[in-house]
């Protein structure tokens, strides 16, 4: 329910018209940029469960990495630091937890997890 008013939201958002203030819209984009982080977090943390379930595959797919290409139009790195992201999130979880209050942004946890895979 949540997922899909988040979708109807977007949505929303995305058809009003750009307002013509700059100073309205950079206000407007430092929101979306933190509704993108939460949205992201959110992301990462289902395509986590995904690939731990192997469940891409069970839908066909080869990878975890391909059904995010196929499905979601994502280039193979960036499905590949989404899934590693996804993973990673899912044993560090004072950087999940503080990813998904606000305080980690996107890039910052991005960094973290790279750092930490394997």
């Amino acid at each position: 329910m949540a997922v899909a008013a988040v979708g109807e939201a977007a949505r929303a958002v995305a058809l009003v018209p750009v307002p013509e203030s700059a100073q309205v819209c950079l206000a407007e984009a430092e929101e979306l940029l933190a509704a993108r982080d939460r949205i992201s977090s959110a992301f990462a943390a289902r395509v986590g469960r995904v690939h731990r379930a192997g469940e891409a595959k069970n839908h066909g797919h080869a990878s975890t990495r391909l059904w995010l290409r196929s499905a979601g139009g994502m280039t193979i790195p960036g499905a590949g630091r989404l899934v590693t992201m996804g993973m990673e999130l899912g044993r560090l979880s004072r950087v999940r937890e503080r990813f998904a209050e606000g305080s980690l942004a996107e890039g910052i946890v991005e960094a973290i997890c790279t750092a930490t895979a394997g």
